[in-house]
């Protein structure tokens, strides 16, 4: 199959946030016993060199503990070979994961995937609620469709479905978000990109995707399981790494499963906050923008009519 293509448009809504509250009084910092482990496998790390606010490291153990005396709210750096430099606060959990930097998924790739300008704004962005897409029109009784987009939800929920599950139904039950899904040769994006098959749009709010839609330009493009897979990663808050895999443009048509590199770093996107920004920096994460955005891209193969 020939190289895919695609395109993005960011769409931007209303912002809006409170300023600054004033501080209260700053409690006297105590000892806290940390356990940094290793987001990948969970195991502890020892040789981390854990500081807090500009004062000295102390390094993890060979259980991976140090202790450090600290406020909630309290600014923290960790750093060790093999894996991302952290910085994060203190938020009363005491166990801290690291984000490992692999020959496999290192900074490029990540950045790529993770803290992307197509679906993200350069943040981890993603659902932090299940997913459920929402057949439209004559999807809606199309049995074989059906089955190829409820293969492509199970490929994620082998991902993250212990977190977020995905699942497709007629309506989205309560608590779970929807994404319409859709069949529509007159959309605008395709109409003015008439060498894409799909269009993906996520609504979100704070790096937390809240709705959207995927759009395919024939009925056929809705019963392509790589493309119908790939398109579901955008749901997910994915992007389009160069590096061979079911999420890279080049090579979508060739996959039809995430990519061990892809899974780690869908596994450890779940243990960020949305709106942590990179190389893995979540400080200002709970504080970003309250306005809702709508991120656009468009996946196709060059050759498409």
């Amino acid at each position: 199959m020939k190289p895919w293509a695609c395109l993005t448009l960011l769409a931007l809504g209303a912002c809006g946030g409170g300023g600054p509250s004033s501080p209260g009084p700053v409690p006297t910092p105590a000892p806290v016993a940390l356990l940094v482990v290793s987001a990948e496998t969970g195991q502890p790390v020892s040789g981390v060199a854990v500081s807090s606010s500009g004062g000295a490291p102390v390094t993890t153990n060979g259980a991976g503990n140090a202790t450090l005396s600290l406020n909630t709210g309290s600014d923290l750096r960790l750093e060790a070979p093999g894996f991302f430099v952290r910085n994060t606060l203190y938020r009363g959990d005491p166990r801290l994961t690291l984000w490992p930097e692999r020959a496999d998924a290192g900074a490029a790739f990540v950045q790529e995937l993770v803290f992307n300008q197509l679906i993200a704004d350069g943040a981890v962005t993603r659902p932090i609620t299940g997913v459920t897409f929402v057949p439209m029109g004559g999807l809606r009784e199309d049995a074989a469709i059906r089955q190829v987009h409820e293969r492509a939800a199970a490929t994620l929920n082998a991902v993250v479905g212990d977190v977020i599950g995905y699942g497709v139904a007629l309506t989205a039950p309560p608590g779970s978000l929807a994404i319409e899904v859709k069949v529509d040769a007159n959309d605008p994006f395709l109409g003015q990109n008439t060498g894409l098959q799909a269009v993906t749009r996520i609504v979100q709010q704070r790096n937390r995707i809240m709705s959207g839609s995927i759009t395919f330009r024939r009925i056929s493009d809705a019963g392509l399981l790589q493309l119908v897979s790939h398109e579901m990663g955008h749901a997910f808050g994915l992007g389009h790494p160069s590096q061979a895999g079911l999420m890279s443009p080049s090579t979508i048509g060739n996959f039809t499963d995430f990519t061990a590199a892809e899974k780690l770093e869908m596994r450890v996107m779940l243990q960020r906050l949305p709106g942590t920004r990179p190389p893995d920096d979540d400080r200002a994460a709970a504080v970003s923008s309250a306005g809702s955005r709508t991120m656009v891209v468009g996946c196709g193969s060059e050759a498409a009519p």
